[in-house]
């Protein structure tokens, strides 16, 4: 957590620092930070695969499979093996 504030710090532009970041957020249950460093993540890189993936997650979790589905695609159009770990949710039609 201290290396990945560090590194955030010291390059601000580094997205995959955010989205890192966010997954202990997300273990420490702070799910309003968990999802604004995804946000952060995708607001210096659009097409970050983890932040995408990351927000499809909180999505399903909170029960908005459709919206979430649009995320998980999105992932998978960056990233063609998040596909293979996707492929259990039916609702992501993989």
């Amino acid at each position: 957590e201290e290396l990945l504030s560090k590194i955030i710090q010291k390059n601000p532009l580094y997205s995959r620092a955010y989205s890192s970041l966010s997954l202990i957020r997300d273990e420490q249950q702070r799910l309003a930070e968990f999802i604004q460093l995804n946000l952060d993540a995708l607001s210096i890189n659009p097409r970050n695969f983890r932040a995408i993936y990351n927000l499809g997650w909180a999505l399903h979790r909170g029960w908005y499979n459709k919206d979430a589905s649009w995320f998980f695609k999105r992932s998978i159009e960056y990233y063609p093996p998040f596909k293979e770990i996707l492929k259990e949710y039916p609702f992501t039609d993989n």
